[in-house]
Order: C-alpha cells, then sequence, then structure tokens
C-alpha cells in the first residue's frame, strides 16, 4: 500500500487560499470572498427540495452578447441528454462560457458539439489533459469543446462548459448527457438568472413545449431501477476526468443507456490530485463545522482526515482525529469523505489530509 501525507490544510470555514496554506476566516465582518462562500451554503430544510438542473446564461469573457436560444431536455428511465442552442451577435469568433449545476450524484458521461454543419464526440480525458488540449485547439482556431468539474455543494456538482468558436453565423450546439442519481422522481428545470425563450421536453416519452422560462419548472420522473455499481464502468465528469470534443476525437463506444465497457482514464493519486478533490468539497466540510459553530462560537481546531484509496477508486479506512473537540464535526467529516470517489489505482493508497478549523 502506498501512503500519501498531504500537508496542505484547509479550513471549511474558510476559501481555501494557496495550496498548502493554514486559512482562518472571522464569522464576524466577513469578507466579499466569505460572503461568496456563505452563499454557496445550503442550510439542512434546503436539502429537502427537489433535485435541480441549473442552467446557467452564457457569457462572452471577451464582452461580446451570449445567448441560449433552445434548451432540450430528454429523459428515458436515469439518463437524460440536454441539448443546448448557444449565439452570439459577435462578427468574429468568440469562446462562450457557461455552468451547469447538476444534482449531487448525477454522472455527466458524454459530450457533444456541433459547429457549422460538423459534429464532435466528445472523449473522457484526465482533466489536465482535456483543459490543455482545448486551448491548444483554441489557439489554432479550430473546433473544440470542454466540460470540466469546478465546485461541489451539498445540493449541486458544478460544471463549466467551454465552447469555441461561436460567431454570429455559426451558432453552436451542445449535448450533454448524464445519468440521474437513484430515487429521483422530480427534477427542477432551472434557467438561472435568464430567460428561455424555448424549452422542449421529452420526459418518458411524453413531449412538452415551454416558452419563456424563468423559473423553475418542476418535472415529475418516471420510477427507474438503481444504477448497478458492478456493472460496465462508466467514464464521467469528476474532479480528475473532464471531457472533451474537438477535431482531436473520435465517439466515445457508448452502449445501450450511455453506459460504456471502455476502461475509466488512469489518474496518478498525488498529493495534488488529492488536495483538488478536497478543494472542491470545502463547502461540505465547511457545513459540518458550521453547524457546531454557531452553537459554540469559540470552537477551533484540528480535525486530521485519513483514509484509503481503494483499487476501485472508492474511500474506506476513515478515520478522523485531532485538536477540535466536536465529536460531531468529525463524524460529519468521516461521512463526507466515505461518499468520494477517486479513480481506479495500481494498489490502494493511504492519505493522510489534515484540517483546520476556526471561528475566530
Amino acid at each position: 500500500m502506498r501512503e500519501s501525507t498531504v500537508t496542505a490544510a484547509a479550513v471549511a470555514m474558510a476559501i481555501v487560499c494557496p495550496a498548502y496554506a493554514d486559512t482562518r476566516i472571522s464569522l464576524g465582518d466577513p469578507t466579499p470572498e466569505d460572503t461568496a462562500m456563505r452563499e454557496r451554503f445550503v442550510p439542512d430544510d434546503e436539502l429537502a427540495l427537489a433535485p435541480s438542473l441549473v442552467i446557467g446564461a452564457p457569457d462572452d469573457p471577451s464582452g461580446g452578447a451570449a445567448k441560449l436560444d433552445r434548451v432540450k431536455l430528454a429523459i428515458h428511465e436515469r439518463d437524460a441528454t440536454l441539448t443546448l442552442s448557444l449565439s452570439t451577435k459577435a462578427l468574429s469568433r468568440r469562446e462562450l462560457v457557461t455552468t451547469l449545476d447538476v444534482p449531487t450524484g448525477a454522472r455527466v458521461t458524454g459530450l457533444a458539439v456541433t459547429i457549422g454543419g460538423q459534429r464532435f464526440d466528445g472523449a473522457a480525458l484526465a482533466s489536465s489533459t482535456a483543459s490543455a488540449r482545448y486551448h491548444d485547439i483554441v489557439d489554432r482556431k479550430s473546433d473544440p469543446a470542454l466540460l470540466e468539474h469546478t465546485e461541489s455543494t451539498r445540493r449541486h456538482d458544478r460544471l463549466t462548459l467551454r465552447v469555441f468558436p461561436v460567431m454570429k453565423t455559426t451558432p453552436a450546439t451542445v449535448e450533454v448527457r448524464f445519468s440521474l442519481p437513484d430515487g429521483t422522481t422530480t427534477l427542477d428545470l432551472d434557467p438561472g438568472a435568464q430567460t428561455i425563450g424555448k424549452v422542449e421536453l421529452d420526459i418518458g416519452g411524453r413531449a412538452q413545449a415551454l416558452a419563456n422560462l424563468v423559473a423553475p419548472r418542476s418535472l415529475e420522473l418516471p420510477a427507474f431501477a438503481p444504477r448497478d455499481e458492478a456493472g460496465e464502468q462508466v467514464p464521467h465528469v469528476t474532479s480528475f476526468v473532464s471531457l472533451f470534443a474537438g477535431a482531436s476525437t473520435s465517439p466515445m463506444p457508448f452502449a445501450e443507456g450511455f453506459r460504456c465497457a471502455c476502461p475509466l482514464p488512469q489518474v496518478s493519486v498525488d498529493k495534488q490530485t488529492v488536495h483538488d478533490v478536497v478543494k472542491l468539497r470545502i463547502p461540505r466540510l465547511r457545513h459540518c463545522f458550521l453547524r457546531e459553530a454557531q452553537r459554540d462560537p469559540t470552537l477551533a481546531g484540528s480535525a486530521d482526515l485519513h483514509f484509503t484509496i481503494g483499487e476501485d477508486g472508492r474511500t474506506s479506512e476513515i478515520t478522523v482525529d485531532g485538536t477540535l473537540r466536536s465529536s460531531a464535526v468529525m463524524d460529519c467529516i468521516a461521512d463526507e469523505a466515505a461518499t468520494w470517489t477517486f479513480h481506479p489505482n495500481t494498489s490502494p493508497t493511504r492519505v493522510n489530509y489534515p484540517l483546520s478549523f476556526a471561528a475566530n
């Protein structure tokens, strides 16, 4: 068994500062960054809300006017295809960026982009490889798309979608395929801070058209069987893996229901990759501490997290110890770590990750 001691320290109450640095932030007089973190906190009563799919308004980083013209959402049993039609009034080639908040537990397995009548199907790649390939193709003015995991909260995993090139005469159509979490009976389709002019729905074969969607729309879903974890492996977007579509990719070999027999991308587990995963889970770890800190503002200390990443990528043998005098916080951290999934390893890896918390 390999052992990796991650020397980073992260504070659940705070924004993560430069890697491997302790961070402390006050509950009073919050900074703008702290306020932003607080806004991403989800109280317990909100967890009773239906899972939601939040579609962010597209943005042109260069300042142009980007627009989401049409959305199609087709759901068959647990498998869904979301199609976005993106456009801009710009006369020159632009990169458009948007976000998708998918329910925690959803698995985003497919990406395709059609620009100028040409379709590119995506492949699952290590995140660093996918990002490098995307930016290399943008530099060469070709046609790529990138879908990557950028943040996790207790209700959502946030994905960022990048598409290039889009211009007035060349809109883009993007397909995102994902599977819903077990037990999902309703799904709120949320347009975020925008109005979506046209929405086409196909829920279990029932078609419906909506116009000018400005608020979340609740969708009743047919029942479906639980996910077969022992079945074929499914490449999907995670902290380590992104979906890339461009001229240099070939279609993903999807089998029936988007389930793929191809192997997951091999990603080595080292200090930085573990740190990147924990950083994305800061809002969830922060919640563990915030509940108890509201009862005891003097609460502070270390909580050293220990776990093993198995050959299947799952965490086990989880323990938490340290100077933090709160078994509730430590139990919550352990429960959270039990939900993390890494990628398959050649041998089990033991991780020691020190966390520190402060409420003053």
